[in-house]
């Protein structure tokens, strides 16, 4: 109904022809930020495999029920912060797009807080009522087969819930890089638990202490996952800003010298707006590049060591012949890297002169109005602006 409603010819705000097409740019975008949840659900299902395929090796199928029991209660909690996840994301989202980053950092601290005592509330349930837990799953008229499972449900339940109010922070942590739009990172975090900890820990652990193996991966899993999400927030918040407002203070300060420094001449043939661009938008680029790329790259160092002991540990050819294919994506990435390099310079050049202009006229605006120029400066900004799209 909405649909036709904007399409008719009457409507105020209507549709038009031709706007409905797909822009590879923004369909990448939109693929980017959902990849992270996609990831985290196809992960999870991989581990149900790999969990289900070591119980029913080393504990049979009551092992089988107990950890179904376990998922129930751990998702009854999970989805209670999975809500203070999607509450979080449109209040995150609109401003750090603001840059009202105090608020988000208010937002962030109050969805964590909250969400920490969500699943401290199931802590504290799986570790002091682990067996009236497991009795409402089942059907203690079945006899020693109901003890059984009870009283392997109760201490799954307390092995895997050990660790459990650092998880809240954990998935908090991990969609808050989505919302911000840091993809890479939220899919790092979404990878990490899953598939770089706790399969591993599933096929290494089991062999050696059975059943017990099994349960005491998951909190490991939990427990290095959480400190590696908080490493990151680290690295995201406090420690790259610092970093980069240290060296760009240096740099600033370099060139404030330098240019103090030149002959008069070099500041005659040179806009001055085109000289304050360097000192304030190349500044702010490097200060952005430093800020938002030290964490990726952490990220992507463990990451990487992490599959490749994972791929060796399944084969060291097909491992080999992955690396002979990321070299030679290396090799184009420089390759187009180079290309574009000169783009990026002379839109750079673009910008100086579109600064320069504002410093200049804005200074001048008296001897515009006086001369009636308004129109020829305002088309020639226009011009100038158009030429940086």
């Amino acid at each position: 109904v909405s649909l036709i409603h904007f399409s008719s010819r009457g409507s105020f705000i209507r549709f038009e022809r031709g706007i409905f097409r797909l822009q590879a740019s923004v369909v990448g975008k939109i693929f980017s930020i959902g990849m992270a949840s996609f990831l985290l659900h196809l992960c999870a299902s991989a581990v149900v495999i790999v969990v289900n395929k070591s119980l029913r090796e080393y504990g049979g199928d009551v092992a089988i029920g107990a950890y179904g029991i376990i998922y129930r209660v751990a998702m009854l909690f999970l989805m209670i912060v999975s809500g203070l996840n999607q509450g979080m994301q449109p209040i995150v989202g609109y401003n750090y797009g603001a840059r009202r980053y105090d608020r988000v950092l208010k937002v962030l601290r109050q969805t964590v807080v909250c969400a920490v005592c969500v699943t401290t509330t199931g802590f504290l349930l799986g570790q002091l009522f682990p067996r009236q837990v497991a009795m409402l799953f089942v059907d203690a008229a079945d006899g020693a087969a109901a003890e059984r499972m009870i009283s392997t449900a109760a201490e799954g339940l307390r092995i895997v819930l050990c660790v459990f109010p650092i998880v809240g922070f954990q998935i908090v942590t991990s969609n808050f890089f989505q919302y911000i739009g840091k993809p890479h990172k939220a899919i790092f975090l979404s990878l990490t638990r899953q598939m770089l900890f706790l399969i591993p820990l599933l096929l290494v652990l089991p062999p050696h202490l059975g059943t017990l193996g099994v349960w005491m991966s998951m909190p490991i899993a939990d427990g290095t996952a959480s400190l590696l999400a908080a490493v990151l927030l680290f690295f995201q918040g406090r420690l790259s800003a610092r970093l980069s407002q240290s060296i760009i203070r240096h740099l600033r300060k370099d060139l404030f010298e330098k240019i103090n420094g030149l002959p008069l001449a070099y500041l005659d043939r040179h806009p001055h707006g085109d000289l304050m661009s360097r000192m304030t938008n190349d500044a702010d680029n490097i200060a952005t590049v430093i800020s938002t790329s030290l964490g990726t790259m952490f990220a992507g160092i463990l990451f990487l060591l992490g599959t490749t002991a994972v791929m060796l540990s399944f084969s060291v050819p097909m491992t080999a012949l992955t690396y002979l294919t990321a070299v030679a994506t290396v090799l184009a990435t420089k390759y187009i890297a180079a290309k574009m390099g000169r783009y990026f310079r002379e839109r750079q050049d673009l910008l100086g002169q579109l600064n320069s202009m504002v410093e200049e006229q804005v200074t001048a605006v008296r001897t515009v109005k006086a001369y009636a120029r308004e129109a020829q400066v305002a088309a020639k900004f226009v011009q100038t602006a158009d030429s940086l799209t």
